[in-house]
């Protein structure tokens, strides 16, 4: 079901639905939502798809296998778009879908990205789309400015980044493909089964995983499997991090990069993790730069924190 309304103005902007012969359905030409009174476009079951010029102020989803936004979204103040239960909504290659405060999304059911979902520049507060579903990720998730607050996040391939601003996932955040990079706070328990950290990515910074302050969920770090983490070193001031409000995981891949130019001295310690709860396992492989001389890295795991040490 798709529900929406229109403004009986020009013929112009009346929404049209065909339906091919493979079941899949097309709302095309100008439409425009508005919050009242409903009106019901009805979708055949099967693959239904979003395309024209779209000027939008509400958009609810539910009870339709698969709808796809396949087109830029010209959007007013005010405007919704929420999932359903048993909506899905799929944001096509190219398409770019910026979320604020006051354009909101909730996801219910399934949010399938492989285009770009983000928070608009200049947010200062939070785009809230939580709603205990899940977004399903093979495009990029982008946290620009303010809060991004999403339910659970399972990726598969494509990027969660982290650039500028922060990201909330409330049911966790599942790497089984891609990359998550970027400096900054990430609310949520992050699991890498399959995919890559990379907390400062070209650069260096710190990936903070903590506590949502409203709920209190996440704050735990998990890696196994093929999962990598990779911390670019470049000074003894400058160089990756992770911090964990709750338990780490170690498992998986280590890698560490040296910033060409920077040899550092023997003595010299870079504290790389750093959690607050219990630590468990050990990362399968470690993979160290070489270092000139007799110098060697050492990596030394402690209660509550994994270090790096020349000797």
């Amino acid at each position: 079901m798709v529900t929406a309304c229109r403004k009986r103005t020009a013929s112009r902007s009346t929404p049209t639905a065909t339906a091919a012969a493979t079941g899949r359905n097309w709302l095309r030409g100008r439409i425009r939502f508005c919050p009242r009174p409903p009106r019901i476009i009805g979708l055949a079951p099967g693959r239904g798809a979003l395309a024209g010029e779209l000027n939008l102020r509400g958009l609810f989803v539910d009870d339709t296998p698969l709808l796809e936004l396949a087109t830029p979204l010209a959007r007013e103040a005010g405007a919704s778009v929420q999932i359903g239960s048993f909506g899905t909504l799929r944001i096509l290659p190219g398409i770019e879908f910026d979320v604020t405060e006051g354009l909101g999304l909730r996801v219910g059911g399934t949010l399938l990205n492989e285009g770009v979902v983000r928070t608009a520049d200049g947010l200062t507060g939070t785009a809230d789309a939580a709603g205990g579903g899940t977004v399903l990720n093979r495009g990029r998730l982008e946290a620009r400015s303010g809060l991004l607050r999403l339910p659970r996040v399972r990726q598969t391939e494509g990027r969660v980044h982290l650039a500028g601003g922060a990201l909330t996932c409330l049911q966790g955040l599942e790497l089984e493909g891609g990359e998550l990079v970027g400096a900054g706070d990430l609310y949520a328990d992050l699991a890498n089964e399959g995919g890559t950290v990379s907390p400062g990515g070209d650069g260096t910074g710190t990936l903070a995983i903590g506590r949502e302050p409203a709920s209190g969920r996440g704050g735990a770090f998990r890696q196994g499997g093929s999962g990598q983490l990779i911390l670019n070193v470049a000074s003894r001031d400058r160089h990756d991090r992770v911090t964990v409000d709750k338990n780490a995981t170690l498992g998986g891949v280590l890698e560490v990069r040296l910033a060409e130019g920077f040899i550092p001295a023997e003595g010299d310690v870079f504290t790389l993790l750093a959690w607050q709860g219990v630590g468990a396992g050990a990362f399968d492989e470690v993979r160290l730069p070489a270092l000139p001389g007799d110098r060697r890295f050492a990596v030394v795991q402690e209660t509550q924190a994994l270090k790096l040490v020349v000797r």
